[in-house]
């Protein structure tokens, strides 16, 4: 699920904004309409009420009085008791009639009502004394009630109307009240179904929210192209299995690069993804887990298992080679097969290490320990490898100040023009002492091309080598200058103009300066070396074939150089014999160059008889300790002006 846009967010606002608005408004309108009920009734509750009240205590008392004549016509009630009934009936007629007149005072209907009890009241006295003169009941007594039968039906009556208007009020007010309750409830309704809708979208919302922090917690841990967990999740894991056993297993896809440069990202991202799933399966069967590091880096980390007596076994080397043999079978995407293979360096807990960051870094000596051996190989850790591994990285750290400390110098080993015996030239050498002690180039070169060193250190050595070669000019104006250039520094893409800037300080003629460069450095990249030579040329320096022989030594690329010199190797030379297989390849060497147009020189002589029969083979120049070893610059000067008179070191 993707995360929610900009879009998504402004609706949940907008949804939360109107129900906010949705309850104000019903809360204003509300108390709009209670006002509103409360203004309708509140005449009711303080006027219409209490009258309709006193209307009925009023006809209550007009009926009681009318009854009380009644009885007291018929007997049915004793003289004393008419009294007390008639005068507490006249006093509640008079005060209802006075409450009628203070809630209806402009109503038309009051003042019948009061002309009839004016007339009702005074018939009570008037049948007592009727009743007291006469035995029995006087024929004068009915005529008097059914008068007061008339007073008390006008006195209905007009009743009947007040209530009826009173009625008319009270149902009014009802309808307002209903009305304004009606409207009411239907906002209510309005905004409960209005809070439901947003109480569901904000259910759904949050529902989105809690899939995509799931999603976001599982891309946090892992990486988006495997679905591996990543160096955060093994490190975590790591800590986690501290206190347990187990092996760390760091590998590295070999020739990866090449697949991405080769068929593209494309292609190498389903490779990836096809050899996360390969190794996954492989390391789950054995207990083991996986994770991508970064790039073409993955590890895996098998925990320790229990055995038969209890004691936790790290990984077996059944497991580890399991992750090899799923890497032997091509991959194969559409019409493209590949062939990546695996190197594997593993490191133990504790055995090794009980510190986390001490296991990574001997797991991951031990894997450059693998590449360096050519990949497709796995490499346990040992002390030895930890040792070396520590040595190379203080070798590393001295070497990046000895330019600074002024630790490095060349040496220069002479040679020789066979036709001649003259001296031809020098090859430039670079050595290293460090605190006195000389470091052996063997050791720190690779040091310097795997770390880096090897540009600005090169690009001292050409110059020292050019300043060297100026301040012999005057000497021997046809002496040359061998400079060795390194594959990392003939890559790089300033080369040429460090060069061209070189030669130009200095003020060296180029013709006294010869690049050696190895053939592996121009198949590399043929099309790139070859323009990068034709330009050196028009520098005009010389350009050599370093230890040919020794590489691809392909015709097709070499007559198509423009160098001026092949270099043979002295593993050729070591054991030359006129009748051996190496005396064969260098006179086919020296044939070949001599049919091409090029010089040829041999090093590593070092008897007589080797350089006889190169002489007597037709080869140019030789360098080797039969004719000097390396010395340093003060030496070779001597050497220039006489060689012949000059004692070449024992050792350099």
């Amino acid at each position: 699920m993707q995360l929610q846009g900009r879009g998504f967010r402004w609706s949940v606002y907008g949804l939360l904004t109107l129900v906010i608005v949705a309850g104000l408004a019903l809360s204003a309108f509300m108390a709009a309409k209670a006002e509103s009920v409360g203004q309708a009734l509140r005449p009711l509750l303080s006027e219409k009420l209490p009258a309709y009240k006193h209307l009925g205590e009023f006809e209550h008392a007009v009926l009681l009085y009318q009854l009380a004549l009644n009885k007291y016509a018929t007997r049915s009630i004793d003289h004393d008791r008419f009294l007390q009934l008639t005068a507490h009936q006249r006093k509640d007629i008079a005060r209802g009639l006075d409450s009628l007149r203070r809630d209806f005072p402009d109503h038309a209907g009051v003042s019948p009502i009061g002309a009839a009890s004016a007339g009702l009241l005074p018939l009570a006295g008037q049948l007592d004394d009727m009743l007291a003169d006469a035995a029995g009941n006087p024929p004068g007594a009915r005529g008097l009630l059914q008068l007061a039968n008339r007073y008390a039906n006008d006195i209905h009556d007009q009743l009947g109307y007040l209530k009826q208007g009173v009625s008319t009020s009270l149902l009014q007010a009802q309808a307002l009240t209903h009305t304004g309750i009606d409207a009411m409830s239907r906002l209510v309704h309005a905004y409960t179904l209005l809070t439901l809708a947003a109480s569901l979208f904000m259910m759904y919302h949050v529902r989105a929210r809690l899939r995509t922090e799931q999603q976001l917690a599982f891309q946090a841990s892992h990486d988006p192209l495997t679905d591996l967990a990543n160096r955060r999740s093994f490190e975590r894991r790591l800590r986690a299995v501290k206190d347990r056993s187990h092996t760390l297993v760091l590998g590295m896809i070999d020739r990866y690069d090449r697949v991405v440069g080769g068929l593209g990202y494309a292609y190498a991202d389903r490779l990836m993804r096809e050899i996360a799933h390969r190794l996954r399966a492989a390391a789950e069967r054995h207990g083991g887990e996986v994770f991508r590091l970064d790039g073409a880096t993955l590890a895996v980390l098998y925990r320790g298992k229990q055995d038969a007596g209890g004691k936790e076994m790290a990984a077996t080397p059944d497991a580890l080679e399991a992750l090899r043999a799923a890497m032997r079978h091509p991959f194969r995407f559409g019409q493209h097969e590949v062939f990546p293979s695996l190197s594997l360096g593993s490191a133990q807990h504790p055995a090794q290490s009980r510190d986390v960051a001490q296991l990574l870094t001997h797991a991951d000596a031990a894997l450059r320990a693998a590449r360096e051996a050519g990949g497709d190989l796995l490499v346990p850790y040992s002390e030895a490898l930890g040792e070396q591994t520590r040595h190379t990285l203080q070798r590393e750290a001295q070497l990046a100040h000895a330019l600074e400390r002024e630790e490095l110098v060349l040496y220069y080993q002479p040679r020789e023009r066979l036709a001649s015996g003259e001296l031809a030239g020098f090859e430039a050498l670079l050595r290293w002492r460090h605190d006195g002690e000389p470091i052996s180039p063997a050791e720190f070169i690779p040091i310097a091309e795997e770390c880096g060193l090897i540009i600005p250190i090169g690009a001292w050595v050409l110059e020292q080598a050019c300043r060297q070669a100026r301040l012999w000019q005057a000497l021997a104006p046809e002496l040359v200058v061998a400079v060795n250039i390194s594959p990392r520094q003939f890559a790089h893409p300033d080369f040429l103009r460090m060069v061209a800037r070189v030669v130009a300080e200095t003020g060296v003629d180029p013709a006294r300066i010869e690049l050696e460069i190895t053939e592996g450095m121009l198949m590399h990249d043929h099309r790139r070396g070859e323009g990068l030579l034709h330009a050196l040329r028009e520098l005009g320096l010389r350009l050599a074939i370093d230890d040919f022989g020794t590489g691809y030594s392909s015709l097709a690329y070499l007559k198509r150089f423009p160098v001026d010199m092949l270099k043979i190797d002295q593993s050729f030379i070591r054991s030359l014999r006129p009748d051996g297989n190496d005396a064969a390849i260098v006179r086919a060497m020296i044939n070949m160059a001599r049919h091409l147009g090029l010089r040829v020189i041999a090093e590593g002589v070092e008897t007589t008889a080797q350089r006889g029969w190169l002489r007597d083979w037709g080869c140019d120049e030789i360098q080797g300790f039969w004719y000097g070893k390396p010395m340093p610059a003060a030496v070779a000067g001597v050497y220039v002006r006489s060689p012949a008179t000059v004692s070449i070191p024992a050792s350099a």
